[in-house]
């Protein structure tokens, strides 16, 4: 899995939309709170995408402190939650919200890394 990280919102809103729209009432939270920070101006505090083999596997969008909305559109296994882990444990991240299994999954290997790093 490789991991493209964001400054910009509407390139985040480019490349994520169109991942987000096709399952677009799993979503709404996510594309929500994305469409609020585009018409509010306020940038958002994390914004990534996890690709595998060029296509988007995980949207992370943190819009405020230690809380992110996640969406999955492939399942991911143990690897890569710990390879996204990795990338959320350098942020204030601690509180994730998204699908039951794969926010678990996430939230675990998320977890494990804050321990492994201590």
């Amino acid at each position: 899995m490789e991991v493209a990280f964001f400054s910009d919102k509407e390139a985040f809103y480019q490349k994520a939309a169109p991942t987000l729209l096709k399952k677009e009432w799993e979503n709404s939270l996510l594309l929500g709170l994305l469409m609020q920070s585009l018409k509010s101006g306020v940038k958002p505090l994390f914004m990534a995408i996890g690709y595998r083999s060029g296509s988007p596997a995980i949207v992370c969008l943190q819009t405020i402190p230690k809380q992110a909305v996640f969406s999955f559109h492939l399942s991911i296994d143990r690897s890569e939650a710990k390879l996204f882990a990795e990338v959320l444990s350098h942020t204030d991240i601690t509180h994730l919200i998204g699908k039951n299994e794969p926010t678990l999954l996430l939230a675990d290997a998320l977890a494990n890394d804050k321990k492994e790093n201590k």
